[in-house]
């Protein structure tokens, strides 16, 4: 039987106050609190100080109208900043309702979420091993999170996850991967009813455009 997760992180204040800042103001201080944390060595005080940054942003920026609207074909992937000296990515990821993500893992790196607006359902499987790179999975547990929530994948052994909007709003979260991680892999459902191990498909972002 699966369980239901609590977020690793959450805000106060899950939503936009008085005192929001411009868009462009609170990017700014993110992207410096990421810069100056990234120099840490890996450690649940960096993650701590990378989810705060996170949360904070989502709590002070508002949504710029290019984020507003999903994309009726999938997912949006917008990309917010990049650092190729560092070496990781800021992305945000726009849900339209009932949109989701394949089944996939990320070959293992960390990954540090946030929910800017909306809400996000992600589910965490375990796999059995079968013959031919086939697996079985099985549910494991499942996040709710919403608005002002972060956490930081992997949350368990296997990186094996899934992400959906089941709300009836528009969702947009906040995605920091690093550039380099071993490779990625989907599961694609056999027949009967085992999952295939793939080559992740390689996956496109836009760029914010005000």
């Amino acid at each position: 039987m699966s369980r239901r997760l609590q977020p690793e992180f959450r805000s106060a204040t899950p939503a936009p106050t008085a005192n929001s800042q411009s868009h462009e103001v609170a990017l700014a201080s993110l992207i410096a609190r990421i810069r100056t944390a990234w120099l840490e060595p890996a450690s649940p005080m960096r993650d701590q100080q990378l989810s705060r940054a996170l949360i904070d942003f989502c709590v002070d920026s508002p949504l710029p109208a290019a984020l507003g609207h999903a994309d009726p074909d999938g997912y949006r992937r917008v990309e917010l900043e990049c650092d190729m000296r560092q070496g990781w990515r800021l992305l945000a990821m726009v849900w339209g309702s009932g949109q989701r993500s394949s089944l996939h893992t990320h070959g293992g790196r960390p990954a540090h979420e946030a929910i800017w607006r909306g809400a996000l359902t992600v589910e965490h499987f375990e796999s059995t091993p079968l013959a031919d790179e086939r697996v079985l999975l099985c549910l494991l547990a499942r996040d709710a999170l919403h608005a002002g929530d972060a956490q930081v994948s992997p949350r368990f052994h296997e990186d094996i996850h899934r992400c959906s909007n089941e709300g009836d709003e528009v969702c947009v979260s906040l995605h920091l991967l690093p550039l380099e991680s071993p490779p990625q892999h989907d599961f694609e459902l056999c027949s009967d009813g085992a999952f295939r191990i793939v080559d992740a498909a390689v996956e496109h972002h836009e760029t914010l455009h005000a």
